[in-house]
């Protein structure tokens, strides 16, 4: 390569990498720490590529014995000892919180744990009821599902909410409803006999995969809707004549291998008691979702009460879509009475 062209080559590479340097600045402003090591090393790259094209000599020596000369010695001159601080009038990353007050059975109550999952980050009431969550700049959301729990001698708290309008939310006034724990009265040990209880609650706790719901097919691509993680409770009174609470949810994905468009994102469908039916033995719940589930379905569980369970099917229906996507599946489960 001639002098001519190393000259050419050398300003070249300098004015593009003062322009790519340019252009950072101009979008971003307010450089986080990373950002502003890579600007140095941009400006850095661009000092030298320009001192290649100037005749004369430097040397560089640091105060670890490391030495260099030419255009690397300019890189490391610009590089180690043009200040770092010349980024001004950036104000510090601000904290944002989501911040409110938690009304248990409409009693605000010490150490109510709220965590929100895909923040990482949880916090607990203090005695005012009142919590706070920090999330920095580009956590923000569309919505969050804030996790509520507590346990103590007397009652249980278990709930998911979806708050909306993630972006500015910031005070909450949150009210759930405890659930009161089952004592036990007498066991009567006579066979297929239940024991005598203050509550009977039923539990349906399923780790990993639970059900798969197939639909689409002829001129469409076949998909299936994986169930994992489902988590059913079921609460009546002493007299098993009354539904006291009732609590749903699971895990959904959606598989379609080999089709081109894509799936339904992964996420936690949560549902809402919304009625009930007892007749003897017979016990139905309905089921309606939370508007942040995907795809929308509700849920008809309709049960017999048997020795210590309650054993039936599970009908998972989706509204949101139309055709084959508008899916129906019947899924048999039994819950376990649970005796404290």
């Amino acid at each position: 390569m001639t002098r001519k062209q190393q000259i050419l080559v050398g300003f070249l590479t300098g004015v593009a990498f003062l322009l790519l340097l340019l252009h950072l600045v101009s979008t971003t402003p307010c450089p986080t720490t990373p950002q502003k090591y890579f600007y140095q090393v941009v400006l850095a790259l661009s000092a030298a590529a320009f001192a290649a094209i100037i005749p004369g000599v430097l040397d560089v020596k640091l105060s670890n014995g490391v030495t260099a000369g030419g255009a690397f010695g300019v890189l490391v001159l610009v590089f180690f000892f043009v200040p770092k601080n010349y980024y001004t009038g950036c104000p510090p990353a601000q904290l944002q919180s989501i911040h409110g007050q938690v009304f248990v059975n409409g009693s605000l109550l010490k150490d109510v744990v709220v965590s929100v999952p895909v923040l990482e980050r949880r916090a607990e009431t203090n005695d005012f009821g009142i919590f706070e969550i920090h999330r920095f700049p580009g956590q923000e959301q569309l919505s969050y599902q804030l996790v509520i729990t507590f346990n103590s001698q007397e009652f249980v708290v278990d709930t998911t909410i979806t708050v909306k309008d993630g972006p500015s939310i910031s005070n909450l006034t949150l009210t759930v409803f405890a659930k009161p724990k089952a004592r036990l009265v007498n066991d009567d040990l006579t066979p297929n006999k239940e024991p005598v209880l203050t509550i009977y609650e039923y539990h349906l706790f399923n780790t990993g995969f639970f059900a798969n719901i197939n639909y689409g097919g002829v001129g469409f691509c076949t998909y299936t809707a994986r169930l994992n993680d489902l988590k059913l409770t079921v609460a009546l009174d002493a007299d098993r004549s009354t539904v006291l609470f009732a609590s749903l949810n699971y895990n959904f994905t959606e598989h379609a291998p080999g089709c081109p468009h894509p799936t339904l994102p992964a996420n936690l469908n949560t549902f809402t008691m919304t009625d009930w039916k007892i007749d003897g033995d017979q016990v139905e719940l309905n089921f309606q979702p939370d508007p942040a589930n995907t795809p929308q379905c509700t849920v008809r569980v309709t049960c017999t009460r048997k020795h210590k369970s309650l054993r039936g099917l599970m009908t998972v229906r989706r509204f949101d879509s139309s055709g084959v996507f508008n899916f129906q599946s019947e899924i048999p489960i039994t819950l376990a009475l649970d005796i404290p």
